[in-house]
């Protein structure tokens, strides 16, 4: 079926027109629907596929956030600074042990 309709089969095919595989059909159909949901809804494929709570800050944090916007560009620089140090330190941390 090279003119196949569907669009989660299109690109998907070996030289010789056939599916690469169950699986792949299976992922590309399911990255379609959820992109055409997405549009239809008006939203991002994230707020689709994972819960609400899962993404972002706390709400302690998104407090701390929203001051930091309050402050001159050089403190909101030298905050990130030390936020990426931390970050880095916490990596470090996790590598070696």
């Amino acid at each position: 079926m090279v003119g196949d309709s569907r669009p989660w089969k299109r690109g998907w095919r070996d030289g010789e027109g056939n599916i690469t595989g169950e699986s792949d059909e299976a992922s590309v159909h399911r990255s379609y629907v959820i992109r055409r949901l997405a549009i239809a809804l008006s939203t991002s494929a994230d707020t689709l596929v994972f819960p609400n709570n899962n993404r972002g800050p706390t709400e302690d944090l998104n407090l701390h956030l929203e001051a930091i916007n309050q402050l001159d560009k050089d403190e909101q620089q030298t905050i990130r600074h030390l936020i990426e140090g931390a970050l880095l330190r916490h990596q470090a941390k996790k590598l070696a042990g």
